[in-house]
């Protein structure tokens, strides 16, 4: 999905906020130091509608901690009875497993109806395929999003919203949520042109984020998926500074060359290695392996087998190898 661009400079980007809270009705209004307002309805599960200070549309989200709800589990959200069916890729969780955001054309239905209405009813299958829903009165949720208006100086504001949370991953099963990706990186990889969008690809949720060193992490972002390869791009992340990684790779026609997509690929937090499998087809009897191990300032390759005829012989992956590196000093 691209991103809404803003027609003008926005006011509220330079501006400067206090932590404010406000109660209007069944809702509560909060803006923080650095401008990201948002509107909260429940106790658990939690209900939010927020805004960053320099986006121009409206992240709308349940929160079902401590609970998290059945993988690819459709969301059915109606407001006075009326409503729409959410599934894969229109809703998901981002940043916390147990926090689902609302996506598409879809969002904006709701959210237009939210504005108006009185109740929103949230159905859903939780953990273990056991039926779960939430229900949310809409009395003060005009009120405290123009409060918002007010605080970020956007009265008058179109209320957009579908769009992916910004500076945010969908929930990966091997993403560690004690490691921060910084918000520049997600954005960064949601523009290269050369992968997909994470909501429109199958392995759009197969993140790892990683301990790498004592002051690095590591952060493998899906970027393609055909029939049976699926491509990441790896960054190393240092604070709130990171850098894409490129690796070695070999065929028969280019020799070898520099990538910056690994097929395939795995990481071991116990060793710093990455490994990958590209297969030529889908029987895996041609096609490449590689094995890389992190040093301390760069993935160094330790292995890397190639077979460029796919003659339907040998095991699958069973590739002559074509480079062995020499240990290291303290190896």
């Amino acid at each position: 999905m691209g991103r809404i661009v803003a027609a003008v400079i926005l006011l509220a980007a330079t501006a400067v906020y206090a932590q404010e809270e406000r109660q209007f009705g069944d809702w509560t209004a909060y803006c923080a130091a650095d401008g990201l307002c948002r509107a909260v309805a429940g106790d658990g599960p939690v209900l939010m509608l927020e805004r960053h200070a320099d986006q121009t549309y409206w992240e709308l989200s349940l929160d079902l901690a401590p609970a998290t709800a059945g993988y690819d589990s459709p969301f059915d959200i109606s407001v006075d009875g009326s409503g729409q069916t959410f599934e894969h890729a229109e809703v998901g969780p981002y940043g916390s497993p147990t926090r689902y955001y609302f996506l598409s054309a879809k969002a904006q239905a709701i959210l237009d109806a939210m504005i108006l209405g009185q109740t929103v009813d949230f159905d859903y299958t939780g953990e273990e395929a056991i039926e779960a829903s939430a229900r949310f009165s809409l009395a003060g949720l005009s009120a405290a999003l123009l409060w918002i208006d007010e605080t970020q100086r956007r009265i008058g504001s179109e209320r957009v919203t579908g769009e992916p949370p910004y500076g945010l991953l969908p929930a990966g099963l091997e993403a560690d949520p004690n490691l921060a990706v910084p918000a520049d990186l997600v954005e960064t990889h949601r523009v290269d042109a050369e992968c997909g969008q994470f909501e429109e690809l199958a392995n759009g949720r197969d993140i790892v984020v990683a301990r790498l060193g004592e002051d690095s992490t590591i952060a493998m972002l899906p970027c393609y998926a055909g029939a049976y390869n699926f491509s990441a791009k790896v960054y190393v992340i240092e604070g709130q500074t990171f850098a894409l990684q490129h690796f070695a790779e070999y065929s028969d026609y280019t020799s070898w060359s520099s990538t910056d997509e690994l097929v395939n690929a795995w990481y071991d937090p116990d060793t710093g290695e990455i490994g990958t499998f590209n297969k030529g087809r889908g029987i895996a009897d041609c096609g490449s392996s590689g094995l890389w191990r992190w040093t301390g300032d760069y993935f160094r390759l330790e292995q890397y087998s190639y077979k460029g005829d796919c003659d339907g012989s040998g095991d699958p992956g069973d590739f002559p190898v074509v480079y062995t590196a020499k240990p290291l000093p303290e190896d």
